[in-house]
C-alpha cells in the first residue's frame, strides 16, 4: 500500500524527439555522400536519379528517400528493403532503413501515449499502465512513459483497495481490516484532481468505515447462573440482563453452567441496527 502522502498526477508530456525527417544536412545529402563509393551515384535533389531509369536500386532508393521526407516511414522502409535486395551491403540502404525504423518507432510511441492519456482521463488505470509498458518496451528511457507507468500502477492499486473493501463490507468488523480501510481513505483523500469514479469509490468506503466504526447497543438475557462469554469481547460472567456495545459484525456467544450442557449462539450486529435481545441460558441438564 502507498504511503498516505499526496499522490500527484505527473505531467505526462510527450518528450519524444520528432523523427529526423529533415535534419541538417538533409537525409538526401547524407545518403548521397554515403553513396559516393557505390557503382551508381544518386543525385537525390527533387527525388530524381541520374542513374538509368531501369536501375532498380536507384529507383528504390529515390522512392525511399522521398517517403522519408514526407514522413511515410512504412513506405520508406519497404523501399529500402527493396533496395537491399539489389545491394545487400550498401551503407546507404542501412542508413535509410535505420531512419525509417526510427520514424516508425517514434510514431508508435506517440500513438501509444495518445491512447494511454485517454485511459487516464477515464480512470482506467490498468489499461493505461499496460500502454505505458508498451512504450517502455520500445524505448525504456522515455520519461513520460516512466512517470505514467508508475502513476497508473499506483492509482490501479489504490482503486483496487477501495473497491475491495467496499465489495466485502463484513470484513470491516475486524479491527485490523477497519484500520486498513481507514488508511486507504487517508491515501485516497490525498489524490489531486480526483475524477468522478475515484470520488464515488471514496464516498462509498467512507460511509462503510463510519458505519462499522460506530458501536451498536446489544441486549443479552440470562438466568443469573450461566457464565456468558462473547468471543472477541471477553467473559461477561453470570447475569440476568446485560447491555453491551458491539461494533457491527458477527459474534459467537457461549454459555456454560456446571451440570448443564454448554450452548453456543451467534449474534449478528448490523451497522446502525439494534439486534433483538439474545437469551443465553444453559437449561439442559447433563
Amino acid at each position: 500500500m502507498l504511503e498516505p502522502t499526496q499522490l500527484e498526477k505527473p505531467e505526462l508530456e510527450a518528450r519524444v524527439p520528432a523523427p529526423p525527417i529533415n535534419p541538417s544536412p538533409s537525409p538526401a545529402a547524407r545518403v548521397e555522400r554515403a553513396a559516393r563509393p557505390a557503382p551508381t551515384e544518386l543525385t537525390l535533389e527533387s527525388g530524381r536519379s541520374n542513374a538509368p531509369a531501369e536501375d532498380p536500386f536507384a529507383l528504390a532508393m529515390t522512392a525511399g528517400l522521398g517517403a522519408l521526407d514526407r514522413g511515410e516511414f512504412g513506405a520508406a522502409r519497404d523501399s529500402f528493403l527493396e533496395a537491399r535486395r539489389h545491394q545487400a551491403d550498401s551503407t546507404v540502404v542501412l542508413d535509410g532503413l535505420e531512419r525509417a525504423e526510427t520514424g516508425l518507432r517514434q510514431a508508435s510511441i506517440l500513438e501509444l501515449k495518445r491512447r494511454a492519456d485517454l485511459h487516464l482521463e477515464q480512470e482506467e488505470w490498468k489499461q493505461a499502465e499496460g500502454l505505458f509498458a508498451q512504450v517502455l518496451a520500445l524505448d525504456p528511457v522515455v520519461e513520460f512513459a516512466l512517470e505514467g507507468h508508475l502513476y497508473s500502477r499506483q492509482r490501479a492499486d489504490l482503486a483496487a483497495s477501495l473497491e475491495g473493501h467496499t465489495a466485502r463490507p463484513e470484513r470491516l468488523s475486524s479491527t485490523a481490516v477497519l484500520a486498513e480501510a481507514t488508511a486507504t481513505l487517508v491515501e485516497a483523500e490525498a489524490v489531486e484532481g480526483a475524477g468522478p469514479r475515484h470520488l464515488e469509490q471514496h464516498r462509498r468506503l467512507a460511509q462503510l468505515v463510519a458505519s462499522y466504526s460506530q458501536p451498536v447497543q446489544a441486549h443479552l438475557l440470562s438466568n443469573n447462573e450461566t457464565e456468558v462469554t462473547v468471543y472477541q469481547v471477553g467473559r461477561l460472567g453470570a447475569f440476568e440482563s446485560r447491555q453491551i456495545e458491539l461494533r457491527p459484525g458477527r459474534y459467537t456467544v457461549v454459555g456454560s453452567r456446571t451440570g448443564y450442557r454448554d450452548i453456543r449462539l451467534s449474534l449478528v450486529v448490523e451497522p446502525g441496527v439494534t439486534p433483538p435481545p439474545l437469551v443465553v441460558s444453559c437449561e439442559e441438564e447433563i
